[in-house]
């Protein structure tokens, strides 16, 4: 008898457990603000890559503090896409759409303080992230939607291929970090506007430098490193799971 209660006791503080972790976990998620952002970036400076202006997308998680609610952390992704070049290249029997880019994808971490109060339409705020930035060089060759001679011949072009293959040409992992000024603009408290500038900058992008030999009257370059600057202008949503 003591045994069955004690094995019905457990089981009842094992169950109040788990909704109470169910609960807190609730709470915890209940509290995050997402933020999804489409826009443009220039570079500050000429570079040896990387260097085009571009689009650029972010998606940030915001977490409230419930102590301090002008308080926020975030974690978020961003990616800013540099040069992009298309061409055809044909062959005797096919043709091979290729296409040459450079792009870069960050995760960063860090606090933003915000408006400290929730009332109003309008809530400013400032942050300040670290992280790191992959940029890649890719090169990719795409046989999809082949228009060479043997369609032409032989009419044999619904049966498109689809067949591609990517080659990183270049591949560079940097320690950076970033400023960030905007405004979330709510117009519903279950929808808001988020406009916003940032500045990010990565340590350790290179640059030529033109060396000229005039004994051998040649010209080559060397490369030195410089802390690479990029200013991003994004526009989006901003999403909250609750209401303050």
């Amino acid at each position: 008898m003591n045994r069955r209660y004690f094995r019905s006791l457990g089981s009842a503080c094992f169950v109040m457990l788990l909704l109470g972790t169910a609960l807190q976990a609730g709470s915890f998620f209940s509290r995050f603000y997402y933020e999804m952002d489409g826009g443009f970036h220039l570079p500050q400076a000429d570079y040896e890559k990387y260097v085009d202006p571009g689009i650029s997308l972010r998606i940030v998680a915001s977490y409230v503090d419930p102590d301090y609610p002008f308080i926020r952390y975030d974690a978020g992704f961003q990616y800013l896409q540099f040069r992009r070049e298309e061409w055809w290249e044909e062959d005797f029997w096919t043709s091979v759409r290729v296409t040459n880019s450079e792009q870069s994808y960050g995760l960063t971490i860090g606090p933003r303080l915000t408006s400290p109060t929730s009332k109003g339409a309008l809530r400013p705020y400032i942050g300040l992230k670290g992280g790191l930035f992959l940029f890649t060089e890719t090169i990719k060759w795409d046989w999809s939607g082949n228009s060479g001679l043997w369609c032409w011949l032989w009419g044999d072009c619904e049966e498109d291929s689809d067949e591609s293959y990517t080659e990183v040409l270049d591949a560079r992992l940097h320690f950076g970090w970033m400023l960030e000024l905007g405004t979330n603009i709510f117009i519903h408290r279950r929808f808001g506007v988020d406009v916003g500038v940032q500045y990010t900058m990565i340590p350790g992008i290179r640059r030529p430098v033109t060396v000229i030999d005039e004994d051998d009257q040649t010209i080559g370059y060397i490369s030195r490193k410089l802390d690479a600057t990029y200013m991003s202008f994004y526009i989006g949503t901003s999403i909250p799971l609750f209401t303050d």
